[in-house]
């Protein structure tokens, strides 16, 4: 058995059509992609994730001390504020940035090398916007601001996203054109989320992110016992939309339930959102011993979205890089997603992508 024998992994059905404009006909011009992107979003983020969170009426930004900036965003009864830091490198004139919310996403090594190829590490505290408590009860952090709303934890995350990016438009010294959000695991599911949903984020990365993230939901991963053991998997199966129900209903917006067993009905898989980041650019990382977060799953969905990217004439925009390991965001994801905005920049290709050659033939 080897990780990439497929005979023990279920497939409940084919993928959504992305070309499909709902009408009966085809998107058929890239011309028409901004009101294709708009019937993606509407068919996926409503059901999946509640929603998102209403723009902001009031909104500021204060610098407080050294790299820390306190961020106010909400309406003009009631507002939220969580702390931003930022870790500039000793250049001049304006630098690209890189957002993590994992609150320990970035540690030394890794904003030293951010600092070191010139970007900026932005830091905050997504648990700030909505706390990740197990708890179902809707009295508290962003969901305060806005009770009558029905969007989930990882909206409330994503929209603390959106609000750095606020912040960091209004700085002279940022390069607006070149923002850049990354995240592990459900941390990964937000920044895809908080990208499909926010033009101005050019450069994402999810990491291990799974179901609801990078995964499939019609796609199940399955291990068995001896490779289980050989590699030490934590898991011998990926994760399902029963999973996330049963222990982290939050996450996830309220009308999902109905579709547990139902999987195949399902207006969106996650191409969906995959599809809306592009034309900008999605980079995901993924461990192919993390059967948790279906690397397999990822990489059909992944197949699914590039055929829009390659329709709008940017099939390099779209990359996987795959390693062994845990299910973690090492300095390893941290410089390939680096490398991947390098090489955007400089208008090279992006060399670490190997999914294909992993999965092509087989998937």
């Amino acid at each position: 058995m080897t990780y990439t024998d497929t005979s023990l992994d279920k497939v409940l059905g084919p993928l959504p059509d992305l070309f499909s404009d709902g009408r009966g006909g085809r998107f058929d011009s890239p011309e028409c992609w901004p009101e294709q992107r708009e019937l993606i979003l509407r068919n996926s983020v409503p059901l999946l994730f509640g929603g998102m969170p209403p723009e902001p009426e009031v909104f500021y930004c204060r610098h407080m001390y050294a790299n820390c900036y306190l961020i106010t965003a909400g309406n003009s009864e009631k507002q939220i504020s969580f702390f931003m830091q930022l870790h500039r490198p000793k250049i001049e004139g304006k630098c690209p940035v890189v957002i993590c919310g994992d609150l320990f996403g970035f540690n030394d090594e890794k904003i030293k090398e951010a600092n070191r190829r010139g970007f900026i590490a932005a830091v905050f505290n997504r648990c700030m916007l909505s706390a990740d408590n197990y708890r179902v009860e809707r009295d508290y952090g962003l969901f305060n601001v806005y009770p009558d709303e029905t969007f989930s934890t990882i909206a409330a995350w994503a929209w603390g996203y959106h609000r750095c990016v606020d912040a960091l438009c209004g700085m002279d010294f940022v390069d607006t054109d070149c923002i850049a959000i990354t995240g592990l695991s459900r941390g990964g599911k937000t920044t895809l989320l908080a990208a499909a949903t926010d033009e101005r984020i050019k450069f994402v990365q999810s990491c291990c992110s799974g179901a609801a993230g990078s995964g499939c939901f019609r796609y199940e991963q399955y291990a068995d016992e001896e490779t289980v053991n050989k590699y030490g998997l934590g898991d011998p199966r990926s994760e399902t939309l029963t999973d996330l129900l049963r222990a982290v209903p939050y996450w996830l917006g309220p009308d999902m339930k109905d579709y547990v067993g139902r999987e195949t009905e399902l207006p969106f898989d996650m191409h969906f959102l995959k599809a809306a980041v592009a034309p900008r650019y999605l980079l995901e990382t993924i461990s192919m011993d993390d059967v948790w977060a279906n690397p397999r799953g990822c990489y059909l969905t992944y197949k699914a979205a590039k055929e829009v990217y390659e329709f709008l004439g940017v099939g390099e925009n779209i990359a996987q890089n795959f390693r062994y390991g845990p299910h973690s965001h090492d300095i390893y994801d941290y410089c390939k997603f680096y490398d991947f905005i390098e090489c955007a920049r400089r208008g090279v290709r992006y060399p670490w992508h190997n999914s294909e050659l992993i999965y092509g033939d087989i998937l």
